[in-house]
């Protein structure tokens, strides 16, 4: 076993009836070197996405010194803005991970293969 992914995970009710699982969001704790080995990854992630321009200017969540509330911005500057807003039920669980694995490694993020590997194994 992979001791690295072993976590402690805690039901955090959301909202409705309390005897529904579905309406429960796992929290996983991960031990200490987990959140570090992580955090070094989602860090060279990001700097790829950055170096290589490959997020859109219009892309405005979970960007570096980028915020939603810069998109209302904009029409101060009478510029034309759309707004779609998405909420995915478990978005993250719907996620073909072949095809994301294929474009990490289009777009270099996976490294020599060690990266990939990495990224593999956290399905």
């Amino acid at each position: 076993m992979n001791l690295i992914k072993i976590a402690v995970v805690t039901p955090i009710f959301k909202s409705g009836d309390k005897g529904l699982l579905s309406n429960y969001r796992p929290i996983s704790v991960l031990q200490c070197f987990s959140k570090i080995l992580e955090k070094l990854m989602y860090k060279r992630t990001v700097r790829v996405l950055d170096k290589y321009n490959i997020l859109s200017e219009s892309q405005y969540g979970f960007c570096k010194k980028c915020s939603t509330n810069l998109a209302f911005m904009e029409l101060d500057n009478n510029e034309c803005t759309i707004g779609v807003f998405l909420d995915l039920l478990q978005a993250f669980d719907n996620v073909n991970h072949i095809i994301l694995l294929h474009k990490l490694g289009h777009y270099g993020i996976t490294g020599l293969g060690i990266a990939l590997e990495w990224f593999k194994n956290l399905k």
